[in-house]
């Protein structure tokens, strides 16, 4: 590993050194079948708009890595959460954040079983989430794409784009009304639809690092080329920003979304309209990611420690 600090150069020297296959979440097999375990951070610094109330956090905190549990075809069962909470925090900020996590988990029929909590004389906020799941049919993983696969995909791209260009004095905070809203819903299929159709998916990633990465991650992980034909775009990033800008920001500078991204069969499309996804696309022989009328899609979207940058 390089002495630059940033997540990817970290990621890749770890996974390297301990033979990990790269992952959001990882059924681990119990001798009695597999669960599904994912542990993602939520840091007061990095992914908690000043504009999110509390409650709604909590929510966004919990959906984050539950997320992926849910894409690699785990049932959510329960979390486990440690929380590091500064002296000078709000007891009553904690209470609200905590309520919206247990209350999202609630929702998805899994048990909040508390966790450790640290009080700290300083430093941010932070939420250390652990998710579980069961697999009810088939544990999907990023490497099954096909060459022929139709690739699919939930809801619209491209609403953090609005919420980020908020946060960065780009854009005007009163086109936050709705996308916030829409930002804090993940853009799910419909889970007892997914968890029964999952033996005819043939791989799968959620939309969490920005569109264009979890795309390339995909590909690289099933060694096929991925060919787009269209990007199906959050409606007010087109009003705002134009359709040719919004699909640079729907590809590049768009996150946490947690659109499901997943490969059938061809001649599978009504998988993909029993769901309420979209096919966008299919996969070939080859390496890369394309969209027609675009060309070459960069390897570019979140990368800790650097913001939206070309990934390493």
């Amino acid at each position: 590993m390089n002495n630059e600090v940033r997540e990817d150069a970290i990621v890749d020297w770890i996974t390297r050194t301990f033979n990990i296959v790269k992952s959001d979440a990882v059924a681990v097999n119990t001798g009695s079948g597999n669960v599904i375990i994912n542990v993602d951070a939520f840091d007061s610094e990095i992914h908690w708009p000043p504009f999110l109330d509390a409650y709604s956090a909590g929510q966004k905190a919990y959906f984050s890595s539950t997320s992926d549990v849910i894409v690699k075809g785990g049932k959510p069962v329960a979390a486990l959460v440690s929380l590091r909470v500064p002296r000078t925090f709000s007891a009553e900020c904690v209470k609200k954040f905590v309520l919206g996590l247990g209350t999202a988990a609630s929702s998805l029929g899994a048990l909040y079983l508390g966790g450790d909590t640290d009080v700290t004389e300083g430093g941010p906020f932070r939420a250390e989430i652990v998710s579980i799941g069961v697999p009810t049919g088939k544990t999907l993983s990023r490497g099954g794409v096909k060459p022929g696969d139709l690739l699919a995909i939930t809801g619209h791209v491209g609403v953090s784009g609005i919420v980020y260009g908020v946060l960065y004095g780009e854009l005007e905070s009163r086109l936050l009304v709705d996308a916030l809203r829409d930002w804090v819903k993940p853009q799910w299929p419909r889970l007892d639809a997914w968890f029964e159709l999952t033996p005819l998916v043939n791989a799968s990633i959620d939309n969490s690092d920005g569109l264009a990465l979890s795309l390339h991650y995909l590909a690289e992980s099933s060694k096929v080329r991925l060919e787009l034909s269209e990007i199906p775009l959050y409606d007010r990033i087109i009003e705002i920003f134009g359709e040719d800008r919004a699909v640079e920001y729907a590809l590049y500078n768009s996150g946490e979304e947690h659109n499901f991204i997943f490969s059938l069969p061809d001649g599978h499309e009504w998988v993909a309209e029993k769901l309420g996804a979209r096919v966008i696309g299919k996969a070939v022989e080859g390496q890369g990611v394309y969209l027609a009328g675009y060309g070459e899609v960069k390897r570019r979207g979140w990368v800790g420690g650097e913001g939206f940058r070309d990934r390493i």
